[in-house]
């Protein structure tokens, strides 16, 4: 992406073929009419400073006011430089730095008109009159006027070279700053597209911990019973088979849910609905069945009028809440309270017992980092820790998240 100071258009090797015919076209127009009395030095001069000038203009882009300077004042004494004269002149007014031009085409100017004299002394005397005995008249009055009509076409042209250059340049500048604009728009916008993939993989990573983590802990809980007690009737091994056989079944599903949002090219976010707080109760529920001993505050007036997102939320804070109990003090009772004020605030609190026994299960340490991430994106309070004998995990989040 060319973003930054402008630089004008590369030329075709076309754009170049044709520039060179025409400044050679006008070179050898102005050769031809100058040179039928030119002496031999002149001409050695006039093909020295041609031969420098043509090589020189293909730098004009590099430094336009030095090499339209150095042209121009060669020009003066080389008919043959005319046409690259003209060529870095037009290239300078393309730059549309006005009082670098009017300095190069003054300096050309004046040298143009300082050299007339020197390298033909009689060039007015074609302009001078005679009376009827051939006496010569004063002729100061023509010359005068003839030097001035010269002038003025003179600077006609570089007029018309500084207004056409200028308008090149003009369009030029427009093209780029169009084509910049439009080369910046998309870098934004794939940026946005970056940015956008990555918040996305961010949540995703946060919905895969908080549903799968829950599910693999519990099935490594009852895995590792089975494991360790002997002496297990055939219904206890039932029941806890069947929980295991359920956590599997829950994080298969979940699994292929995160799977299916990955391979979403259209930015759908599966097949299955993401839970919210009325899939509380079941979550409850569930590890209820798997043998944890919750007890459950759920204000019923809050729970059914929880806005989606703040609903996603506050189930999987619960699930956090519960998945951490199970791992760090597996078999004490844990309180789960979501109480609060409709359109105000939810509060939700997860509480248990301390115990210095925990689970095998290895702690990834991103549950509570991904949960305050999430807790800040809403605008909400986390607050976790030991307060007497328990552990308490205490989230408040606005009613306007």
């Amino acid at each position: 992406m060319n973003v930054g100071k402008y630089q004008p258009p590369p030329v075709s090797r076309r754009g170049y073929l044709w520039r060179i015919l025409v400044a050679a076209a006008i070179s050898l127009t102005v050769f031809i009419a100058d040179s039928s009395d030119a002496s031999t030095v002149m001409l050695i001069v006039d093909l020295v400073a041609a031969a420098i000038c043509w090589p020189l203009v293909f730098w004009r882009r590099r430094r336009p006011a030095a090499v339209a300077l150095i042209i121009g004042l060669l020009a003066a004494v080389s008919p043959l430089s005319t046409g690259p004269a003209l060529w870095a002149g037009f290239s300078l007014a393309t730059t549309r730095r006005w009082s670098q031009y009017v300095l190069v085409a003054g300096a050309c100017l004046a040298a143009s008109f300082a050299y007339a004299p020197i390298h033909d002394p009689h060039v007015f005397d074609d302009i001078r009159f005679r009376d009827a005995n051939g006496k010569l008249l004063s002729y100061w009055p023509i010359t005068l006027l003839v030097v001035v009509l010269l002038i003025l076409v003179v600077v006609g042209l570089m007029v018309l070279i500084a207004a056409w250059g200028g308008q090149v340049g003009a369009r030029r500048e427009l093209l780029w700053t169009l084509r910049d604009r439009a080369e910046r728009a998309e870098a934004e916008r794939d940026l946005r597209v970056a940015q956008a993939r990555s918040l996305e993989r961010e949540r995703i990573a946060r919905e895969m911990h908080d549903g799968l983590a829950h599910r693999i802990s519990q099935i490594s809980m009852h895995a590792g019973a089975l494991a360790f007690r002997d002496g297990l009737s055939a219904t206890e091994l039932h029941q806890s088979m069947e929980i295991i056989q359920q956590a599997s079944h829950q994080a298969m599903i979940e699994l292929r849910d995160v799977l299916g949002v990955l391979r979403d090219t259209d930015g759908g976010d599966g097949t299955r609905p993401l839970p919210t707080s009325a899939d509380v109760a079941e979550l409850i529920t569930f590890n209820r069945a798997a043998g944890m001993e919750v007890i459950d505050q759920i204000d019923p007036m809050i729970s059914e009028r929880l806005p989606d997102q703040l609903g996603r939320a506050v189930y999987r804070i619960v699930q956090e809440g519960l998945t951490n109990a199970s791992r760090h003090a597996p078999g004490a009772p844990v309180s789960v309270t979501i109480e609060g004020a409709v359109g105000e605030q939810v509060t939700v609190t997860i509480s248990n017992p301390l115990r210095i026994v925990g689970s095998s299960l290895p702690d990834s340490g991103f549950g509570l980092i991904g949960l305050q991430e999430r807790v800040a994106l809403l605008g909400g309070t986390l607050q976790s820790g030991s307060r007497f004998d328990r552990y308490q995990l205490q989230v408040r989040l606005p009613w306007s998240a």
